[in-house]
């Protein structure tokens, strides 16, 4: 997928979380419950207090994802999260300020 700058990139990574939640078999809790929490950590519905705590968690979450689920759409979701603290923490920042007010 290519976007410009005027993106959004957090919700383009709550999207792709919430797809994955949706595509979940089921089978492993790692995906079936972590991919659930991604999406509410993206969302501003559910997690920590500050933003270390935030992504001290969702680090948490991914590693535990992708050391024990079954199969590669659990491994791989985590990537979103990964890939959006790395690239894009000024969106990141801005977002888990936004939802904090």
């Amino acid at each position: 997928m290519v976007f410009d700058d005027r993106r959004n990139m957090v919700d383009v990574a709550h999207n792709a979380m919430a797809f994955f939640a949706e595509e979940s078999c089921g089978k492993c809790f790692p995906c079936r419950i972590g991919t659930h929490r991604l999406t509410e950590r993206l969302n501003g519905t559910a997690g920590p207090a500050t933003e270390a705590e935030w992504h001290s968690e969702v680090d948490d979450i991914g590693d535990t994802m992708m050391a024990t689920s079954a199969c590669g759409l659990g491994m791989a979701a985590p990537n979103i999260t990964r890939s959006l603290q790395k690239y894009f923490p000024d969106q990141v920042s801005a977002h888990l300020q936004s939802v904090s007010q």
